[in-house]
């Protein structure tokens, strides 16, 4: 994302807002759970909420550690939380806060920890909000105690998902190795039981630098988000970004689909299912979860596909 914030009607591809006021890029986005809200942020740490109906910015909340990476409304729309992380330049200190909309001021903070910027997801009844920063740590909201801590052994978890029923928790991460002078994000997923932390399913076929994961609501398909393997056309080679999209009962992988070079920043079901929306350096794209095939490109950047 850019500094404006766009939004698209997902069946004729018009684009019905350009949002401004953040300073630097915009890192995340979500809807409340009407669709009447939008809450964004960014690089400036402000978390920004514009009533979609009209357009007008209706929350401009600032106070948190630094850039923002993630938001989430509470299903039951309640709460909108908002992780940061402040760096010093060696580690970075994660902070997630919520924001109380019946009282209209900032409710509860979380100290996550040090060395990720937090990504987040609440659980369908409101009552557990999930922080991926390295574990994964579920706190109780009304208490704001931290009640279970997830980690697989070796392993760093980034980003969270949780299915409809709140049976299951998804997060995506990996481990890093050096390589050509530097380190690469060897990327994988993994599915817990939500209630023991009992790890129910791992995903290990990925390529590098998983960025985003999303969970059907019927908990039944997994997508991920890395980048893909090298690509090659004449004398011109690049990496694209890479959506896949996995059974979560066997472990097979569906489908898959390579985009514009870089990372697949970000991805999601739409409600009933049918349809993934994902972002990637060149574009928004829909994409028919039964087939693999984009139905619509809502945006298209000059970056550019070498594979088109």
């Amino acid at each position: 994302m850019g500094k404006k914030v766009r939004v698209w009607d997902g069946k004729s591809g018009a684009l019905l807002h350009s949002l401004e006021g953040h300073k630097g890029i915009t890192r995340a986005a979500a809807f409340s759970p009407d669709g009447k809200l939008l809450a964004a942020g960014g690089d400036d740490g402000f978390a920004r909420v514009w009533e979609l109906g009209s357009g007008k910015l209706i929350l401009a909340w600032v106070g948190h550690a630094g850039m923002i990476s993630s938001l989430a409304f509470s299903p039951d729309g309640k709460h909108l939380a908002v992780a940061s992380g402040a760096s010093d330049g060696n580690t970075t200190q994660g902070e997630v806060k919520l924001w109380d909309f019946a009282a209209n001021r900032t409710g509860r903070s979380f100290k996550t920890g040090e060395g990720f910027h937090p990504s987040l997801a609440f659980s369908p009844d409101s009552k557990t909000l999930a922080a991926a920063m390295g574990s994964l740590q579920l706190w109780d909201v009304a208490t704001g105690k931290l009640t279970k801590t997830i980690k697989p052994e070796g392993r760093e978890v980034l980003c969270v998902a949780y299915s409809g029923d709140g049976k299951t928790l998804a997060g995506g991460g990996g481990h890093w190795i050096n390589q050509g002078g530097g380190t690469i994000q060897i990327s994988e997923a993994w599915l817990w039981d939500a209630d023991t932390g009992k790890l129910r399913r791992s995903f290990t076929n990925l390529n590098t630098w998983l960025r985003s994961i999303a969970l059907s609501a019927d908990g039944t398909r997994l997508a991920t988000g890395c980048t893909g393997p090298i690509q090659r056309k004449g004398a011109l080679s690049w990496v694209p970004s890479e959506l896949k999209l996995w059974d979560t009962a066997t472990g097979k992988e569906l489908w898959h689909l390579h985009g514009a070079p870089g990372d697949l920043w970000s991805v999601a079901f739409a409600p009933d299912g049918r349809t993934l929306v994902s972002t990637d350096p060149d574009s928004v794209r829909l994409t028919d979860a039964a087939t693999g095939k984009i139905t619509k490109v809502l945006a298209q950047t000059v970056v550019g596909n070498p594979g088109n």
